[in-house]
Parts: C-alpha cells; structure tokens; sequence
C-alpha cells in the first residue's frame, strides 16, 4: 500500500487579501472619510434646492463676491465653489491684481490679495491642463486632498498613541461638524495635510524635509507661526529625554533654525504682495477690509425729502409755510431754510459695490435726496446721493466724491 501526501492551502477572501495588501492604516481612514463625504455631499445637494440665484456682482448682497454667476437650486459643484471659493475661482483664472483696489476714501477694498496662493494656483493648473471648470476641479480636489490628510493623521496618531487612538481621532475628523469644508473649494483640505505631515516629519526627525512642507504651508493659510511653539516643545521634549534617546547638537541647531524659518516664512506672502503691488501694507490693508466693507456707512441728507422736513417742524409753522408757499418745492424749501429748518436726517446701510462712475449702497433715500453726502465710517465724505431705484431698497447711487472735487474748487471762489 502506497501513501500520498495530501497539502492544502487556506482559502483566502479576496477581501481579507485586499486588505493585507492595502492595511488598516490606509483603508480604515479612507473609508471613514468616503463615507462621510458621501452623506455630506447628499446634505448639500438637498440645501443646494433652496439656494438663490446669484448674478455676477451680486451688488445687492454687500461684502459678498460673485465671480461666477450660478442659478437657483445649484448642482453640487456651483454650491460647493461659493463662499471664498468665488474669490478662489477669480485666482485660478486671473491672478492677482497689480494694485490693490480702493474706494473714494482710499480705503482698501476687498480682493484677491488676502488669499493664498498655493491652493487656487493648484486648481487654475489642473483647469488648464484639464480643460475642466473650476466647479468641478475644486471640489474633487480639495476632497482627494482630505482623503490623503486623513491618511496622514492616522499614522501620525498611530506612531504614538495606537490604533484605537488613531482610529478614533480619524472617525471624529469625518464626522466633526465643520468636516464639510474638506469637500468644497476651501484650502482647509490642503493646510490639514500639511499639518500632518510637517508633525509626522517632526515626530520622526526629517528636519530636512520640514522646509519645503513650512514654506508651502506659509503659502497656503496663516498658520506658520503657530509652528513655533510646536518646535520649541520638541526641542525641549528632546533634550529633557536626550539620555533615552538621543537629541545630538547638530539636531538642536536645526530645530532652532526650523523655528527661525517658521517666523520667517510668516511675513513671506504679505513680502510677496507688497513687492507685486508696490505697496508696503498691501496685505494688511486687504485684511483689514474685511473688518470694514459691509460695515454700516452713514449717509447724510434728506433723505425723505422735504416731506421729512416738514414732519419735524411743528404744526402751526407747517401751516403757515403750506399757506404761504403752497405746493411748489422750491419756496417750501425757501420758507423753511428761513425758519432755520432745514435739517440733515441721516440714514444707515452698507456699500454694496463700488465703480468708476457710482457708489451703490443701501441706506434708505428717495427722491428730494439728491446732493446729500455719502459719508465712510470715520465721517470722510466718498460720494454725493443722486438716485434711487424706486420699488427696490437695496439700490441707491452716489457719485464717487473724486469727480466733484474738482466742481467744488471751481465754485469755491464764487462761494467768497
């Protein structure tokens, strides 16, 4: 009688070797984010049916930019690309502009300056290489771009605190509220990544690899300075524990040169702007226009014309007035002035938008309000009142105080 030998191989799930293959530290996270991003882009779509028309300009919705027009109840991409990501979309196709606009007071105005490079030159790169719109690249590209964050911070976590560790830090980045950011055309998704990986390079000690990450992720938000005290823990943590594990001389002076780099680099974007615009503060301005456009201006007139004046007069002296000067405007204007009542009333509202020949703005006027002046926030005069959209409140015009300057020195010697 003869023997055989039987072998056998274990049977292996396609899935099981799927995973051996990819591993729990790349997998894991992947999916955790998919299936986030997948039930946020269902919540957008669904927000998106009850979305506005947004015209180009906008003038009506003050502070607010629209770059690329979008009808009502939007698909995704439109949605998805609004917000900052309008001031993005102007960046990806244009650039930045030469000087930095202004109003008739001189006072900056929003624009592109006060955004960072890195991520809409990415996407305009893509778009041109692509030929795709930027509704469609942005979005893929920032949430690609979250996918990997995610990946980087699992291992970052991993590395020191465990898989639990890792894969609880994972799962509550995915579902965190703001978490949607990382799917719309935003640079959150980018600056997490590199976050990540600047402290995974740190944690590892590839000081030589942190500059290209420090320098990209002073160009992609303002948050290079925050580095700095990461740094100067580690270089505490490494001396203190430089009898465990060693923290040689040559690695403490790059630490410290890393923590110079991270406070240099801080300055580079607004050095970048004011070297292109010719202008010292052109960034800080910028900045500084956010905490001021769309911000009430006060305008300062009649802005219900004479039959405002008249209500704040008493009865008996509108009587007399009405019985000496009838309808006609002009001699109850007159009659009025003579009495000493002719009183500015003022109104508030914002700057809406501002062009070469108008100022539009919100502040309640109507007719008779013509010539009252247009005052910014510190009482400096940008423009003169000279219409009205009647129907509609969310438009009146002034004339930029520029072009009546020079009528003004004109009639100044007539005025002696």
């Amino acid at each position: 009688m003869s023997t055989r030998t039987l072998t056998t191989s274990p049977v292996r799930s396609p899935f099981a070797g799927a995973g051996s293959r990819i591993g729990y530290p790349v997998w894991f996270p992947l999916t955790v984010y998919a299936i986030a991003r997948l039930v946020d882009l269902l919540l957008i779509v669904l927000a998106a049916r009850h979305q506005i028309a947004l015209p180009r300009g906008a003038a009506g919705l003050a502070g607010y930019n629209i770059w690329e027009p979008t009808p009502a109840s939007p698909w995704y991409g439109a949605v998805a690309s609004n917000w900052d990501g309008q001031w993005y979309s102007s960046i990806a196709a244009d650039g930045y502009p030469a000087t930095i606009p202004r109003d008739p007071a001189g006072h900056a105005l929003q624009n592109q300056w006060g955004f960072y490079p890195v991520y809409p030159l990415l996407v305009g790169g893509i778009m041109r290489i692509s030929g795709l719109a930027f509704t469609v690249v942005a979005p893929i590209l920032s949430c690609l771009l979250g996918a990997a964050a995610v990946t980087v911070m699992f291992r970052l976590v991993d590395q020191r605190s465990g898989r639990f560790a890792a894969s609880a830090t994972v799962v509550l980045v995915c579902t965190y509220m703001a978490a949607p950011v990382m799917q719309i055309a935003y640079t959150e998704s980018l600056a997490l990544l590199l976050v990540c990986t600047a402290l995974l390079l740190l944690r590892n000690r590839r000081y030589g690899w942190l500059i290209p990450v420090l320098v990209t992720l002073a160009l992609t938000r303002a948050v290079a300075l925050a580095f700095v005290p990461v740094l100067v823990a580690h270089a505490i943590s490494g001396y203190r524990r430089r009898h465990v594990e060693p923290f040689p001389l040559a690695d403490r002076w790059r630490v410290a040169g890393l923590t110079g780099l991270a406070v240099a680099v801080t300055g580079l974007w607004p050095a970048i702007a004011a070297l292109t615009t010719g202008d010292p503060a052109a960034y800080t301005q910028t900045m500084s226009s956010w905490g001021s456009t769309g911000k009430l201006r006060v305008l300062v007139a009649f802005p219900a014309g004479i039959e405002a004046m008249l209500a704040k007069a008493d009865a008996d002296v509108v009587r007399t007035v009405l019985e000496t000067a009838g309808m006609n405007a002009g001699r109850i204007s007159e009659a009025l002035a003579e009495r000493g009542l002719v009183r500015p009333s003022t109104t508030q509202g914002h700057i809406a938008d501002v062009t070469e020949t108008d100022v539009v703005f919100d502040a309640p006027t109507t007719q008779g309000g013509s010539g009252g002046p247009l005052l910014n926030r510190n009482g400096v005069v940008i423009g003169v009142s000279y219409a009205v959209l009647s129907g509609f409140g969310g438009n009146s015009f002034a004339v930029p105080i520029r072009h009546a300057l020079p009528l003004l020195a004109r009639a100044r010697p007539a005025l002696r």
